[in-house]
């Protein structure tokens, strides 16, 4: 063998088997992961069948530094580790290992040294890591995301990173659904996740500005994602799914997402089931009422950039009328004079523009009528009335208030559809007669008409004879007041 060159043999010996390693190297590559000098001076390795250096017959008698006896068969990695590491003795005390690795390859590895003394005691470090990048990569920060954010530098290609994550555990996560380009980016200055907010400026680093799943750890009853302030909606923003902690949308590109309530618009009146105010007719004041809330419910009100406008169909819908909040609703009361009425309400708040068209019908009474406008004592009275209601009328109530100021109520019958409602009744008291007419219709509400029709009833001087003076026996008398009149008429039997 040539000066300074050195065959180096690794043996190991179980009982009853024998099996080696040989590697030859150049000089001072010497290398165990831990060794201590070992002097064969005993014959009982040779008695049980091993020996170290030597001709095979004859063993070395002498030291040989390096040596170290595994349990098991080594890997050629664990072989070729320890072919390039070396302990060295500073002092007495003071050891020092090292282990000179090149060409590794990209990625994470760990590492831990461990220590025996001669006299058996052992120790080791912590388990540490060592992370192989590719030189580019030194150019890329991205140290303020965790969770299951991508390790940039661990990539081989900067330039062409598929399945890029960014996470912030506390507030979200950007999942790219395209490769990116993050070459000498700045992802800390560049992109921000906080809270309800992600952010990427894609004009400084192009490469990112993908198609993504962008995650936001918000609550929210029904989601509606904001681009730069503006509602975003599909194809540009599509909500994915939303829990009471979490909401996930995919977009076509990137600036600034956050996510809000959804806001919803309803109109109504006073005359409608939400206020339920009865007896309404033309002529009254009536108020009009925008919904403008949160699908939470909560009422949607910041008089700084908050605002309803109601116009009406009488007017051409050509004014404005400003709504007052009043702490849930936005409204508006003006005098409604006829039965039907349309009206629009507008509410703008930041983006969310929105109107809504309703209308309201008005509660139609005629005031009861009673007829004839004079009618003799003791004869009959007719009252009607005329209804028109939204919905159907179930029952009509007349109220009468007789000349003695007694009052008495009676149901009124229903002559035609359900429009025109009528009672017919006797009027035995002379003076003024007063009705008041009350509705109930299908949503259980009672109506009524303010004013009340007047009825006279006078005493007259009955005249009663007969309709021809002479008679024949076994002939009916017919009794009666004054031709052409038919106040009373009464028919018997003479004979």
């Amino acid at each position: 063998m040539p000066v300074k060159q050195y065959s180096s043999t690794m043996e190991k010996q179980p009982i009853g088997k024998k099996a080696g390693y040989r590697q030859a190297a150049l000089a001072n590559a010497l290398a165990l992961l831990l060794t201590v000098a070992i002097t064969i001076i005993s014959t009982w390795y040779l008695a049980q069948g091993l020996s170290i250096g030597g001709n095979g017959t004859v063993s070395f008698n002498g030291t040989i530094d390096e040596v170290r006896i595994f349990n098991r068969s080594l890997t050629s990695e664990e072989i070729d580790i320890l072919t390039k590491a070396n302990l060295e003795k500073l002092n007495a005390t003071l050891f020092q290992f090292t282990a000179n690795m090149t060409n590794l390859s990209v990625g994470a590895y760990t590492y831990q040294a461990q220590a025996c003394d001669l006299a058996g005691s052992c120790n080791q470090t912590e388990l540490r890591t060592l992370d192989v990048i590719y030189p580019t990569q030194l150019n890329i920060n991205f140290s303020k995301f965790n969770g299951s954010t991508t390790n940039f530098t661990i990539e081989h290609d900067l330039n062409y990173v598929e399945g890029a994550v960014l996470e912030i555990i506390s507030f979200g996560k950007i999942e790219f659904l395209e490769p990116i380009n993050v070459s000498g980016a700045d992802l800390d200055v560049v992109v921000n996740i906080t809270e309800n907010f992600i952010s990427v400026a894609a004009v400084e680093v192009p490469g990112i500005n993908v198609s993504a799943v962008l995650h936001l750890n918000v609550s929210v009853v029904e989601p509606r994602i904001e681009k730069d302030g503006v509602t975003c909606d599909p194809p540009f923003c599509n909500v994915l799914s939303h829990t009471a902690i979490n909401v996930s949308f995919n977009v076509t590109g990137f600036s600034t997402y956050t996510v809000e309530e959804e806001i919803s618009l309803g109109a109504f009146d006073d005359a409608d089931p939400e206020i339920g105010k009865i007896g309404i007719t033309a002529g009254d004041y009536v108020k009009f009422y925008a919904n403008y809330s949160y699908t939470n419910a909560t009422p949607f009100n910041d008089s700084a950039i908050h605002f309803c406008n109601v116009t009406f169909s009488d007017e051409g819908y050509a004014a404005e009328h400003v709504m007052v909040f009043n702490g849930t609703f936005y409204n508006f009361s003006r005098v409604v004079g006829t039965t039907f009425l349309e009206f629009n309400v507008s509410c703008i708040g930041g983006d969310r523009n929105l109107s809504v068209l309703d209308n309201i019908t008005l509660e139609n009474f005629v005031a009861a009528n009673a007829s004839p406008e004079e009618q003799g004592f003791g004869l009959p009275i007719n009252v009607t009335a005329t209804i028109t209601s939204p919905s159907s009328v179930d029952n009509v109530t007349l109220q009468i208030i007789y000349p003695n100021s007694t009052a008495e109520n009676v149901s009124m019958a229903n002559i035609s559809s359900t429009v025109l409602w009528s009672y017919l009744f006797t009027g035995w008291q002379n003076g003024t007669y007063r009705f008041t007419t009350f509705a109930n219709d299908t949503f259980g509400y009672w109506y009524n008409d303010t004013a009340t029709a007047q009825y006279h009833v006078e005493n007259i001087t009955l005249q009663i004879r007969t309709l021809k003076d002479t008679y024949g026996i076994g002939e009916m008398i017919n009794l009666t007041d004054p031709p052409g009149s038919s106040i009373f008429t009464w028919t018997t039997r003479l004979g």
